[in-house]
């Protein structure tokens, strides 16, 4: 069973007491992996923590993170997983040899000398994410709760055109047909651009839409 927190793309996390319940519930033989992919942008108090379920010796949940967002890393595809050491005996078994460069390892390594650094890097990121978030409700849209380093606009069907709408300003998106637009929190300047497109399309959704206020007007 793979769990992700915060959900990727529609950004809310899985809280402590949600998760510890499930886990209660699922038989020691089934393997449950929780993805924290963004766990480092979280600033939920109630979120689920890999490394609290770790601490409680369930040897069925494998906690599953990544140097490709927070450390900024992506083109490098490092990661790493913690859990019980059968289970990832089992896994390191079957991956493929040398997955991994030199050069990853010593960059993966490097970035966790760097941990204010990155602390400083996320706390603008995330600030900046509460403000793109808050100012989106503000001009109508129905935000999910956000907590990776990007935001949702539950668009529906008109996902594919709003999303046209963004590219044509010059800002790259990823819309989910029929679902939504993940929006990456980009540098400052970019968030006045992100606003004024959305506000501009948030008055062309139906009334009742699922991604628009009751009390948005023309």
């Amino acid at each position: 069973v793979l769990v992700c927190s915060p959900n990727n793309p529609t950004g809310p996390v899985v809280t402590q007491a949600e998760f510890d319940a499930f886990v209660a519930r699922v038989p020691d033989d089934l393997l449950i992996i929780l993805d924290e992919a963004y766990a480092e942008f979280v600033t939920d108090p109630d979120a689920v923590d890999g490394t609290r379920v770790l601490a409680t010796e369930r040897p069925n949940v494998v906690v599953c993170r990544t140097f490709s967002k927070a450390f900024g890393l992506a083109g490098l595809r490092v990661g790493y997983a913690l859990g019980h050491p059968r289970v990832l005996d089992a896994a390191r078994s079957t991956a493929i040899p040398l997955s991994v460069t030199g050069q990853s390892e010593v960059a993966a390594i490097a970035s966790l000398e760097l941990e204010d650094e990155l602390r400083a890097r996320v706390a603008v990121i995330g600030g900046r994410r509460d403000r793109l978030a808050a100012q989106l409700r503000e001009v109508g849209w129905r935000i999910p709760q956000a907590q990776g380093n990007f935001v949702w606009l539950p668009a529906g069907d008109a996902s594919m055109t709003i999303a046209a709408a963004f590219e044509a300003a010059g800002l790259i998106v990823r819309p989910f047909a029929g679902d939504g637009i993940r929006i990456s929190v980009g540098e400052e300047e970019s968030v006045d651009k992100v606003l004024r497109i959305a506000e501009s399309v948030v008055h062309d959704l139906p009334a009742g839409h699922p991604g628009r206020r009751a009390s948005v007007e023309r």
